[in-house]
């Protein structure tokens, strides 16, 4: 699936498998929303992650994006005008029964399926549950997961006790195709070692929740801790202990590892000669709550040279994985990313092309 928000919507890409697609111009699987005020849900959206039981009915896990200063009204909605104080996402939910050709947005009685449960604030900062991955079913397992970010309020604290600095969160869903395509408030969220997944998903509109001090307890999930990464400068031949984002890559089960492997990116402290300030990195994790110290991808940096634009998004995938969400990877599947390309002239639309590069995992990774 690809496209950007806006007028012209998503098209899907079509194909026996992932060495074989093309795109589906006859129309848009997807329309953008056109919501005016943050409780009318589909602002700005892309699906980020499908899955299906039996390749026709297809659930669409949606990004929702809310910018207060382009609604009607914008000095109700951001009196700053400033763009990242007036930021909100959550995961809504569409549906296709025709194999992913096309999909609906969800009917109004079940809107929201991944949220911190608190309401729009108008310059209230970054909110919400950025960047949720796609949705994963290990072996035998009778859940299906998904991870995102989690940002209660990035510049004031509405309600007390939920300022802090953004979270990783797991969600986790009956692997039950009742229950997953047709109740969107079935996703719970991890709580924590002595709660387990049982943090709900709330609509904040339709269901506020009280304006207590115990609020971040119950309602919003217990991050997941990913440790640094060891770094050693090229450039200054200095150790850094790196901190690492998972939120903005996939993930997978790892049939080799018997594991899940989630990639990311990490800032480095000096931008390598030719290559960009960020790399791509791995982590490994038995149960989607302890991981390993991730390692990076080498040599598969997130560039910006005269010969490639800037690469984003990593994903781990396998063409020869036999389940039909491609969520199961093995000894030599592919690491995907987008790649900006960088002879764009001024006024043009950025082009974005889709690289890959074969990977090898050994069960001592």
């Amino acid at each position: 699936m690809s496209g950007n928000s806006g007028a012209i919507g998503f098209y899907a890409s079509i194909g026996p498998n992932l060495n074989s697609t093309n795109r589906w111009c006859n129309r848009p699987a997807l329309y953008n929303g056109n919501a005016t005020i943050p409780s009318d849900i589909y602002h700005n959206v892309w699906i980020r992650a499908s899955y299906t039981f039996d390749g026709r009915n297809v659930l669409g896990l949606v990004h929702d994006e809310t910018h207060g200063f382009l609604l009607p009204d914008p000095e109700k909605w951001c009196p700053s005008m400033q763009h990242n104080h007036c930021w909100m996402t959550f995961a809504t939910v569409a549906l296709s029964t025709d194999g992913g050709y096309t999909f609906r947005l969800n009917p109004a009685d079940s809107r929201v399926a991944l949220s911190t449960s608190l309401p729009y604030v108008p310059d209230g900062g970054v909110m919400g549950v950025p960047q949720h991955s796609n949705i994963v079913r290990p072996p035998g397992s009778d859940y299906v997961y998904t991870m995102s970010g989690a940002v209660c309020n990035s510049t004031t604290a509405p309600l007390p006790g939920i300022k802090g600095n953004p979270k990783l969160c797991v969600h986790r869903a009956p692997a039950n195709p009742e229950q997953l395509l047709g109740n969107h408030s079935c996703w719970r969220a991890w709580g924590g070692e002595h709660r387990g997944y049982d943090v709900p998903m709330v609509d904040p509109w339709r269901n506020p929740v009280p304006s207590s001090a115990n609020f971040s307890a119950t309602h919003v999930c217990a991050g997941i801790e990913v440790p640094p990464m060891p770094w050693l400068d090229p450039i200054t031949n200095t150790s850094h202990s790196l901190p690492v984002s998972l939120s903005s890559g996939s993930w997978s089960w790892s049939n080799i590892t018997g594991s899940f492997i989630k990639t990311g990116e990490a800032k480095l402290p000096n931008p390598l000669p030719g290559q960009g300030d960020f790399i791509f990195v791995y982590a490994l994790s038995p149960d989607a709550i302890h991981w390993t110290v991730p390692k990076p991808l080498k040599p598969f940096w997130g560039t910006r040279t005269a010969v490639h634009g800037e690469q984003h998004y990593p994903s781990i995938l396998d063409p020869a994985d036999g389940t039909m969400n491609y969520e199961r990877t093995g000894a030599a599947p592919y690491l995907w990313a987008m790649e900006e390309e960088v002879d764009v002239q001024p006024g043009e639309d950025t082009h974005r092309n889709l690289v890959r590069w074969r990977l090898s995992v050994a069960s001592g990774e």
